[in-house]
């Protein structure tokens, strides 16, 4: 699988949040906040500022979800991610 242009093609990176008082987010509450992790499995040509391997944090809402080989993946554009791990 190749991704072109600016776009980057990650897997959830699921983690367990937790608030300062001790709250825990995990499963379905997680994938509705705006900001979700994945690890990058493949870049566009055109992506400058994300490698394969990296874990970042995107903006949920300009995203796609896909499944490809039987694993769900997500298409996510470069300027929708606001940090790098």
């Amino acid at each position: 699988m190749r991704a072109v242009g600016k776009y980057i093609v990650c897997k959830d990176a699921t983690v367990e949040e937790k608030t300062s008082i001790g709250l825990s987010f995990t499963g379905l509450a997680l994938k509705e906040m705006r900001y979700q992790r994945g690890k990058v499995t493949a870049i566009g040509g055109d992506v400058t500022e994300v490698k394969v391997d990296d874990i970042i944090y995107f903006d949920n809402g300009g995203t796609s979800k896909m499944t490809l080989g039987g694993e769900e993946i997500t298409i996510v554009k470069e300027r929708d991610v606001v940090i790098i791990v």
